[in-house]
């Protein structure tokens, strides 16, 4: 990513409430050069900015790396540059939760990047009914240039979704125990996936889910995915279910006119290391390049 937060010189502000970390986005986000925002220790509702602010970057961030600040849910939606580091998203013990409220939402949104955050929920088992599955963690919509990367996610139904979206990189992240899919990505364009670490998973019947580490499709898109790269992960099945590693489909092809019945374009997979226990390694179809 080329935008740089937290440069030396930039505006520092501490806070320990939602209505201080608000006023605290507003006023550096509006500033030449933007700032810092450090979250003093404690459980905050949410990180939740929608169409507000200037633009200027604004990182945000646990003041003390080694007491970090927890809260419920980031929620990005029509605002620019934004990087979100080292914080606990823990919605574990959150009664009546909607079900459409995932703890991660980023959404027409530009410049943003998610970095060095511990994902949790509290799936702990295989999933034999969908009435029993734990909340998927969110992810990503209608959005460019962003970098989700150095986190831990644990816990969940489904992990990080992608979807309608051009320059992406996941990378360097830790995927773990969830009972459906890691990751999911749907109509993008520029993704790199590159030295994740997904394993352990939990699983599911597949009368419940189709359930794959990392899965691209092409069903309700609106934009032929085209330029990825999947490389230097690793994905083990360890001591979990077995799951399809990596599945490329484009479920669109040859029933749809135009480019999106077409081929996926320009799809490199190297340098992988897979131990699963499903028949399928690598499936990729309908792809050209």
């Amino acid at each position: 990513m080329s935008l740089v937060f937290a440069a030396p010189s930039a505006t520092q502000i501490i806070v320990s409430s939602n209505s201080e970390l608000r006023d605290a986005y507003l006023q550096l986000s509006s500033q030449d050069g933007g700032g810092e925002i450090l979250l003093q220790a404690g459980t905050y509702y949410s990180i939740r900015f929608d169409n507000i602010g200037c633009g200027e970057p604004v990182a945000i961030r646990s003041a003390d790396p080694d007491n970090q600040a927890t809260v419920q849910q980031i929620s990005l939606e029509s605002v620019d540059n934004i990087a979100v580091q080292n914080v606990i998203v823990d919605r574990t013990d959150v009664v009546d939760r909607p079900a459409w409220q995932d703890d991660l939402l980023i959404k027409d949104a530009s410049g943003i990047q998610i970095t060095g955050i511990t994902f949790q929920h509290d799936a702990d088992g295989y999933l034999g009914s969908l009435s029993d599955a734990a909340e998927t963690l969110g992810g990503v919509r209608d959005s460019d240039n962003v970098l989700f990367s150095d986190n831990t996610v644990s816990g969940y139904y489904h992990g990080l979704y992608v979807l309608e979206t051009s320059h992406i990189e996941i990378s360097n992240n830790e995927i773990t125990r969830l009972e459906g899919d890691g990751l999911r990505l749907g109509g993008v364009q520029h993704v790199d996936i590159l030295d994740n670490y997904i394993h352990d998973f939990l699983g599911s019947d597949q009368n419940v889910t189709h359930s794959d580490l990392i899965q691209f499709w092409g069903s309700n898109a609106y934009t032929l995915t085209t330029d990825v790269m999947i490389a230097g992960n690793t994905l083990d099945a360890g001591e979990g279910a077995g799951s399809q590693a990596i599945f490329i489909r484009n479920e669109q092809f040859g029933k749809v006119d135009g480019v999106l019945g077409g081929h996926f374009e320009n799809i490199s997979i190297v340098d992988n290391l897979i131990y699963n226990g499903q028949q399928h390694g690598i499936r990729v179809d309908d792809v050209d390049g």
